[in-house]
């Protein structure tokens, strides 16, 4: 029986996160079509998903292109592929065309086996990776050590997944999920977002010294280690682990003052600071551009604070972690320092301001 194009729509939304049209290297363009899988490789990663597409060979073909026909075909439509001539054809309802097949070496399937020390990696897991990779950055960090995202066993009780480009620190933390290893291990930001996506039931992660492997019963990712971070992230962040000095944060209240000062601003989103103030135990925002300004005041109130601070932040830091924290903590706000911290999973994320 041939698959619906619906399904088919479905299996290749993690290879978005793979195929590189630009790429010079054909194999991170290509898509591997077999009796069995979807294939596809990019240099931090290769994906393999179980799809029975009803070939009775292996064929590769232009990844983007192939995904742009398949969201174009008629919705819960079976589709029918053959190969004739060097050409993928296709057919589904009454829609019918063909692409030319490419020539691409380097892409074999994936040999690695899932290891007896492989550790359950829960659905809750994408949650924990894409808060913990918030603070990542590309490929510019890495002269200064600050590229990847860790997955630090050390927690005791569970995984903390952590990044940081050394103005923020990010940190999600997984209870009762364990590492095949006793040491952090670290891979690129676009791998996490990929591992992030692929999560099913039943999956297993597995350590190799150079890699990190990933499956369930569907998917197969294997992703290629990076060097670790210059920088113990677990380390700096049991130093703010304080939390005498906390509001709740009022989201619609500081989305709206965020869309406000961005309209505001003369240079746009990019290099916009904002400004959080602590006066007269109350907590007030504030931007101050060339020609206009914005207040609000009373974010918060009765906050158990004497002293007056005033923490200069980009806006574009804060609008990041916004939906996934429920409080403010001020302890270290004297120092530059705030954390938005929240819940389900555990988060807490550290951003390095101006304090006066």
């Amino acid at each position: 029986m041939a698959l619906q194009s619906t399904d088919i729509v479905e299996f290749l939304k993690p290879f978005r996160r793979v195929i590189d049209r630009k790429a010079m290297a054909v194999a991170h363009r290509a898509l591997a079509l077999d009796v069995e899988h979807i294939r596809g490789m990019a240099p931090f990663a290769k994906l393999e998903v179980r799809a029975r597409l009803g070939l009775e060979s292996l064929c590769y073909v232009d990844g983007a292109t192939f995904m742009a026909v398949m969201d174009s075909l008629p919705e819960k439509e079976e589709v029918e592929f053959a190969t004739d001539a060097g050409a993928l054809l296709w057919e589904c309802g009454k829609a019918k065309g063909k692409m030319a097949l490419l020539d691409v070496e380097g892409m074999d399937a994936i040999a690695h086996k899932i290891s007896k020390n492989a550790q359950p990696f829960p659905h809750a897991a994408a949650a924990a990776l894409r808060l913990g990779l918030l603070s990542s950055g590309g490929q510019d960090l890495a002269a200064a050590g600050y590229f990847g995202v860790v997955l630090d066993p050390r927690e005791g009780d569970g995984l903390r997944i952590m990044s940081t480009d050394n103005d923020t620190i990010a940190s999600g933390t997984l209870p009762g999920v364990a590492l095949a290893s006793d040491e952090p291990v670290t891979i690129s930001p676009e791998a996490a977002e990929l591992l992030a996506t692929v999560i099913g039931a039943d999956g297993k992660l597995d350590i190799g010294e150079a890699y990190v492997l990933y499956r369930d019963k569907n998917t197969r990712l294997l992703i290629n280690r990076v060097a670790p971070l210059s920088r113990d992230v677990a380390a700096t962040i049991a130093k703010f682990d304080g939390s005498s000095i906390k509001t709740q944060i009022p989201r619609d209240r500081i989305n709206a003052f965020i869309k406000r000062a961005t309209a505001l601003a003369e240079n746009g989103r990019r290099d916009l600071k904002i400004t959080l103030r602590v006066r007269a135990g109350e907590l007030a925002m504030a931007f101050q551009g060339a020609t206009a300004m914005s207040d609000e005041y009373c974010l918060a109130d009765n906050l158990k604070i004497k002293q007056e601070m005033s923490v200069e932040v980009h806006v574009e830091r804060m609008a990041r972690a916004l939906s996934h924290v429920e409080e403010i903590i001020l302890d270290y706000a004297d120092r530059g320092i705030l954390i938005f911290a929240g819940g389900s999973p555990s988060f807490r994320y550290l951003v390095a301001g101006a304090a006066r």
